[in-house]
């Protein structure tokens, strides 16, 4: 699953020299840089397994009452009409009608059933998804006297891994001249935010499922 979708990102412009890392407004002097690595942050995902547990629905059909009711319809019929023939009719009538509409009922609840559990269904494929594959930020780790720090933050670990190679190349002096290119970074608010970016993309993953 393409999780970058589901969280907010822009595109940084990233310039490297021999002297200077410049991403988007902030800028560091190589020679300030001790080490560069890349960090790996498993996203916490802590949503409850989906489950469908109400029971498939079934004819409802209430034997006792319809025969108290045909039985009725065929008295009157036969007694206060005086036609056999039709009271047999009037009361096999009175039965069908109501299996017809116990049939109609159910089919209704089903539909309803059906859909209701296909929907759980859909769910949890997407939970699954994320137990098995959980989303994953990279970071370009910055180290300096100071500590170190994350550059940013992004699921493309390809593009962190280039701009971490650019660095060190610069570092080396092996790279002459200024190298640009763009990185679409997550935007991370904090520690905190990255924590719940798990239940963010699971309840907008299940909105399409």
């Amino acid at each position: 699953m393409d999780y970058s979708r589901f969280i907010a990102s822009s595109n940084v412009d990233f310039k490297v020299n021999d002297n200077l890392i410049e991403c988007g407004s902030t800028t560091w002097q190589i020679r300030n840089i001790a080490a560069t690595s890349i960090g790996r942050k498993v996203i916490p995902f802590n949503e409850p397994e989906p489950r469908f547990e109400t029971t498939e629905p079934k004819l409802e059909l209430n034997f006792s009452a319809m025969a108290i009711a045909a039985a009725v319809a065929w008295v009157i019929v036969r007694f206060f009409l005086s036609s056999p023939n039709l009271a047999i009719v009037v009361a096999l009538g009175i039965a069908g009608a109501m299996i017809y509409f116990a049939v109609d009922s159910l089919n209704t609840k089903k539909s309803e059933w059906l859909s209701a559990k296909g929907k759980v269904e859909g769910h949890w494929k997407v939970w699954d998804e994320m137990r098995r594959n959980p989303p994953v930020l990279f970071s370009l780790m910055l180290e300096t006297n100071a500590g170190s720090k994350p550059l940013f933050y992004s699921f493309d670990e390809p593009q962190i891994a280039k701009a971490n190679d650019t660095i060190k190349r610069s570092m080396e002096k092996k790279e002459t001249g200024d190298i640009k290119f763009e990185i679409e970074t997550v935007n991370v608010g904090g520690e905190e935010s990255i924590n719940n970016f798990g239940s963010s993309i699971y309840n907008q993953s299940i909105q399409g499922a």
